[in-house]
């Protein structure tokens, strides 16, 4: 027993439990920022094999940089005698300096912002002042636009193989 390593002292007062806090969040900020951006992508995969029938209902999930993913989506539109389609984007994208997910959002999406918060040991993303894990995120970020209110809500029928 003599290999064993001494545990870690546990912090004594709220100064230490605040660095520790700090240092947490500076170090594992990215982590949840890369799970909800793999969220995001599977999310959209997802959507494509189950929902898009044709090329023109895909969504086409772009990452710009590791920092930046773009969600595009083609809508219907309607009004004054006029109807067509036009595409839709949201941007999701991370902030580093003020750890948060942030949605530039347009037509069913709303821009948001998800801050990234941090105990002792570890981090979560806030949605509604709660936490949410990425898959959870995702869904609250894509659904308006994935399942706007002309969307036909079964998925696509797809021939067995």
């Amino acid at each position: 027993m003599d290999n064993m390593p001494e545990p870690p002292n546990p912090p004594r007062n709220w100064v230490e439990r605040r660095a520790a806090r700090e240092a947490v969040l500076d170090r594992c900020s990215k982590d949840a920022w890369n799970d909800t951006r793999a969220a995001i992508q599977d999310a959209c995969s997802s959507y494509n094999e189950n929902y898009a029938l044709n090329q023109e209902q895909r969504v086409e999930c772009i990452p710009e940089n590791g920092k930046r993913i773009r969600i595009r989506k083609t809508v219907a539109i309607t009004g004054a005698g006029f109807s067509g389609t036009r595409p839709v984007d949201i941007v999701v994208s991370f902030d580093e300096e003020v750890p948060s997910i942030i949605v530039a959002g347009e037509g069913p999406v709303a821009s948001n912002n998800f801050p990234i918060f941090s105990d002792e040991t570890s981090v979560q993303i806030a949605s509604r002042d709660r936490p949410v894990d990425p898959d959870e995120l995702s869904r609250r970020i894509l659904e308006p636009l994935l399942f706007e209110p002309k969307t036909r809500y079964h998925p696509a029928r797809r021939p067995r193989a």
